[in-house]
């Protein structure tokens, strides 16, 4: 269902002069493919304050054509108006942008007194455009220009220079509107798979469910159990790690991880009930959030699988307490759900802990049935029916719900202004507290659980045939036994493909050939065409990838894409300590061994 008349637009665009500018654009109608093309930013302008309706302008990269749209807006005097967006008077505008430079949307009221909306498509659809072409099978497909051509001031551009834009503009245009037809109208995925949830669930069972916390939780009961609230497991094997392995590895993917635990686990719900010290059993409550002072060291066959969230943004994995606390007497504070707590039991050894009290939870399966069931019965059939539009969806709405419940009330926005550079900044507002909170809990424990399940599934083939795992796959030097395969079913693993040689040099940094011939090369932070044909000869630390690194720069006129070598680093924690006696480690391990319950997960 498509309401106001909907449009993809993009921009190509040049350095003139020292500045960026706007060498050819197109907008292209998503329910008629109408297109209207033109050649620089002005004629662009002009065509939104022609719009007799309010209209949608998606941009697949709100952030780089954005800022060449704010550029024009702020220098010619248009007026940034930080007002509810319904209340913006003619000629002002105002934008989403995140305190992380998120760009969400910009909303422009035109000279026809309507607004005009600029959404991000690729919130909503988080690919790039040639494998948008390929995933929702369409008959186009991207092409490419001489993108280096020297394109100076009144340069006129060639047909196939515009039939490249258009391509652009309408490939996202055939898949957006599949999703829109479908009434998947809010500005992200994660909203549309929420809003979409709502209705399944119904209105009673989500309040009885979550109406608690969304009415009366406090700021400072999300901002502690925030801190139990931690990602997906992703870890190398030290053993193999900076090696080149010979022989086979194979590459396993759970089939729909994080839906898997939404349909078959227990998960919270309700108004959790805080407690002091050590958790008690408690059959009303079996779920609980621990908070514990701790010192501890990695158990020589265990696996670094808790992460440090005390130093911010550089997060690593937990090796020893002494090396890594900033607290006097290396004891460190941490908040853990009773998944990560047995964790801890299992990977490490114990000379100290507190316990400082947390959260207990209620629990039930039935929260998340319909909805995965309902997606999953989309994704099979669409499988069947060879219709890669709707499998593509599926599988989205599948994996982007969770984080809707983790999402965090404390926000700050940025606003935009000339500075005396003639380039566009961005200030921070104050924070802002969001008026409704997300049950944060399910979040919480539906990445817990996942984690815990990976970690159970590798301690099942075995530490030493663990090679590697980043959330939802695992790299193994033997063949998974057969009752944890299966191509379709939920929570196992498809077999992906098998590398005849493989080398891993950390998370998220490995290469691979397959038996195919065919090479997977990834490197944190490095663009995977850069990375297209590098030979494994030169993957290693300290090597350089040439035009690796793609940097968006802030320019005069919007922002310049600039290309840079990458150069791996190792990013191990190398951290060591004076092992205890195994008679030492032993009396002090028992003792919590005795007194805590262990939790199972089946």
């Amino acid at each position: 269902m498509i309401t106001n008349p909907c449009y993809v637009a993009d921009f190509e665009t040049t350095t003139r002069n020292d500045i960026e500018d706007v060498w050819l654009w197109d907008v292209c109608n998503i329910a008629t493919k109408k297109h209207t093309s033109n050649c620089n930013i002005f004629d662009f302008i002009y065509f939104i304050n022609e719009l007799t309706t309010a209209s949608n302008i998606y941009f697949h990269n709100l952030k780089f054509d954005g800022s060449f749209i704010i550029d024009f807006l702020l220098k010619a005097g248009y007026q940034y108006s930080n007002v509810e967006t319904k209340k913006l008077k003619k000629f002002q505008f105002n934008a989403l942008v995140t305190e992380f430079g998120q760009f969400f949307q910009i909303t422009y009221k035109n000279r026809q007194n309507k607004m005009i909306t600029f959404i991000d498509s690729l919130k909503l659809l988080p690919f790039r455009v040639e494998k948008l072409a390929k995933d929702f099978d369409l008959e186009i497909g991207k092409s490419s220009i001489n993108y280096d051509k020297a394109r100076p001031v009144g340069y006129i551009p060639t047909e196939k220079e515009i039939e490249y834009c258009q391509l652009d503009t309408e490939i996202v245009a055939e898949c957006l509107k599949v999703f829109l037809e479908a009434g998947h109208n809010k500005i992200t995925l994660s909203s549309c798979a929420f809003a979409d949830y709502k209705e399944i669930i119904g209105k009673n069972k989500f309040n009885a469910c979550f109406g608690w916390w969304r009415n009366h939780a406090p700021l400072d009961l999300d901002i502690a159990i925030r801190k139990a609230y931690r990602g997906g497991f992703c870890q190398c094997n030290e053993k193999y790690q900076n090696t080149t392995i010979k022989s086979p590895v194979w590459y396993n993917d759970v089939n729909s991880l994080y839906p898997y635990v939404m349909c078959m686990a227990n998960l919270p719900y309700g108004e959790p009930i805080e407690y002091t010290g050590e958790y008690k059993q408690d059959v009303e409550h079996p779920y609980y959030i621990q908070r514990i002072k701790i010192d501890m060291n990695l158990k020589k066959d265990g696996i670094p699988c808790i992460l440090n969230k005390s130093n911010g943004i550089n997060c690593n994995y937990i090796v020893d307490t002494q090396q890594q606390s900033t607290s006097p007497g290396g004891v460190m504070e941490l908040t853990l759900t009773c998944f990560d707590l047995q964790l801890i039991y299992q990977n490490y050894d114990i000379y100290h802990i507190e316990f400082l009290g947390g959260w207990k939870f209620k629990v039930r399966n039935d929260m998340f049935i319909d909805y995965v069931s309902k997606y999953y019965q989309i994704k099979e059939q669409a499988t069947i029916d060879k219709n890669g539009a709707w499998r593509t969806i599926a599988k989205l709405f599948l994996n982007s719900l969770y984080g809707k419940f983790g999402q965090n009330p404390i926000r700050r926005k940025k606003i935009p202004f000339v500075d005396i550079d003639n380039k566009v900044h961005f200030y921070k507002t104050k924070k802002e507290i969001a008026d409704k909170f997300n049950y944060l809990p399910v979040a919480v424990f539906i990445t817990s659980i996942a984690r815990y399940k990976v970690l159970t599934d590798i301690t099942k083939v075995g530490k030493e045939n663990w090679v590697y795992t980043d959330t939802d796959s695992i790299l193994t030097l033997c063949k998974l036994p057969d009752d944890m395969v299966d191509n379709k079913k939920l929570g196992k693993y498809k077999i992906e493909q098998v590398f005849k040689k493989t080398r891993v040099l950390g998370p998220k940094t490995y290469w691979g050939i397959s038996t195919e011939n065919r090479i997977t090369a990834k490197a944190c932070g490095c663009s995977k065409k850069a990375l297209k044909n590098f030979p494994v000869g030169k993957f290693n630390y300290g090597e350089t990838v040439r035009g690796g690194r793609t940097t968006l720069v802030t320019v005069e006129g919007g922002k310049r894409i600039d290309f840079n070598d990458f150069t791996i680093r190792d990013k191990r924690n190398n951290i060591h300590r004076k092992e205890y006696t195994d008679k030492e480690a032993s009396t002090i391990l028992n003792e919590f061994f005795n007194k805590n319950k262990i939790i199972n997960f089946d």
